[in-house]
């Protein structure tokens, strides 16, 4: 099995490459809300108006999932950052509490 290796560094970059993402599909999806009720409007109304909006909710609440994820990750990759610092810093204390 070869060793883990993991660097704050990535961890963080990561981090931030989620949160980007997240932020820009919350952009998206404000943008494409607005062009779908401005092209479809109150005025249409029946069956396939019907049939399509719960086609859109469902869409919808799968993007939000897509988004409450990318953000999950993000918070969890910038959590293991702060903890392997704090663990590499702790250990380099106790290293040079030591004497070694």
């Amino acid at each position: 099995m070869a060793d883990l290796q993991v660097t704050p560094e990535t961890l963080r970059q990561v981090s931030t490459e989620f949160a980007t993402a997240a932020q820009q599909l919350h952009a998206s999806l404000g943008s494409l809300d607005s062009e779908v009720a401005q092209m479809l409007g109150p005025s249409w109304t029946g069956s396939a108006a019907s049939a399509y909006d719960a086609v859109w909710r469902e869409w919808h609440e799968g993007s939000s999932k897509v988004l409450d994820g990318l953000t999950a990750m993000s918070d969890l990759l910038a959590s293991a950052a702060a903890r392997y610092s704090g663990t590499d810093r702790d250990g380099g204390v106790t290293i040079a509490g030591a004497g070694i």
